[in-house]
C-alpha cells in the first residue's frame, strides 16, 4: 500500500534560508577561499527558494591561478 507524503514547501525554503545554514555556507565557502589562495572572495545571496555563496577570483594573479591551476577546483576537497 502506498503512503501520500505531502511535503510542506514553504518550510523548506525557510529551512534553506535560515541563518544557521546560510552560516554553515559561508563558514566551507571562506574554507574554500582560503584555501585557494590569495585574491579569491566570496558573495552570499538568500531569499527565493534558497541562500547560496559563490566564490570568485577578485584580483588577475587569483584569476591566473584559477585559469592555469584550477585552484577553486583542488580547493573544494582540500581540509
Amino acid at each position: 500500500m502506498a503512503i501520500r507524503v505531502k511535503l510542506n514547501q514553504r518550510g523548506f525554503r525557510e529551512l534553506r534560508n535560515a541563518p544557521p545554514v546560510v552560516a554553515f555556507l559561508e563558514s566551507q565557502a571562506e574554507r574554500v577561499a582560503n584555501a585557494a589562495g590569495p585574491g579569491f572572495e566570496t558573495d552570499t545571496h538568500t531569499g527565493g527558494a534558497r541562500a547560496r555563496v559563490a566564490i570568485y577570483p577578485d584580483t588577475e594573479e587569483a584569476y591566473r591561478a584559477e585559469a592555469k591551476y584550477g585552484a577553486l577546483s583542488k580547493a573544494v576537497g582540500s581540509g
